[in-house]
């Protein structure tokens, strides 16, 4: 077993120096094999500051990118994780809007 997981890091580092090596980036791959669309899981307080970055690039031409809401955090109303996310969304809140009161 211990020469199996010795051969999946070593196929494992040879493949990532190979990528390195050849210059392969994310961007390249999503163009090579003609990717349209790609999600992406966000929480619900993410600045979502990397999709406006891509949105700007060249490479949004040939692959879109769009975010998904990934509720995980908000399905545990127990736990204190949910508090941390009415604190940013309130922050955003300013006068005249509907939700500062």
């Amino acid at each position: 077993m211990c020469s199996i997981r010795g051969s999946a890091r070593e196929i494992y580092r040879q493949a990532n120096r190979y990528l390195i090596d050849q210059g392969v980036t994310t961007r390249k791959l999503l163009r090579h094999f003609r990717v349209l669309v790609v999600c992406t899981t966000d929480d619900p307080t993410d600045t979502l500051e990397h999709h406006i970055a891509y949105a700007r690039s060249e490479a949004s031409r040939y692959t879109r990118l769009f975010p998904a809401w990934r509720a995980d955090r908000a399905l545990c109303v127990e736990s204190r994780a949910t508090e941390s996310l009415a604190r940013p969304a309130g922050s955003r809140c300013g006068p005249g809007d509907p939700e500062s009161g």
